[in-house]
């Protein structure tokens, strides 16, 4: 996500941003990586933003555990 489009979406006054996964996605463990990354561009633009993601691999929480600590 670029600053452009954060700013288009006028994130920084956001209550909430929704990060939903592809559940159609071919490779799983890519489509939750790319959602990681997502909430980590959201965060460094908003930090005050709730973030929600869905993520497709359960093992996959365990890399967004220590970044939740983080931010609050």
């Amino acid at each position: 996500m670029s600053h452009v489009d954060l700013d288009r979406v006028n994130m920084g006054s956001a209550d909430a941003c929704l990060i939903l996964a592809n559940s159609r996605a071919v490779d799983p463990a890519q489509e939750d990586a790319a959602n990681i990354m997502r909430v980590v561009a959201v965060k460094n633009y908003a930090s005050s933003v709730r973030v929600i993601v869905q993520l497709l691999q359960q093992c996959n929480k365990v890399s967004l555990c220590p970044m939740v600590n983080m931010w609050f």
